[in-house]
């Protein structure tokens, strides 16, 4: 493997972890809103279950990421401490 293609691999292996930020934070609140459609239609609730639903897909989706990015960062300033002492 040549050292550009090594470099490549590295650097997406450095970034992948924040573009599927994004991606788990709509996914979850997608995921929830339509459970919450199901429950008004099964329940004939509309719309508290879809807004229900909804409120808690960005919620928990919200504390998914600020979770991850408090990890990511304080990955990145150990990486960094490390390659500073070297």
């Amino acid at each position: 493997m040549t050292k550009e293609k090594q470099k490549r691999q590295g650097v997406l292996g450095e970034v992948a972890p924040y573009l599927t930020i994004g991606m788990q934070l709509g996914i979850g609140a997608v995921i929830f809103f339509l459970i919450g459609h199901w429950i008004d239609g099964e329940f004939n609730s509309s719309p508290w279950g879809t807004i229900g639903g909804l409120v808690i897909g960005i919620g928990g989706g919200f504390v998914k990421f600020f979770r991850d990015v408090a990890a990511l960062t304080k990955m990145a300033d150990s990486s960094g401490r490390e390659k500073d002492k070297e």
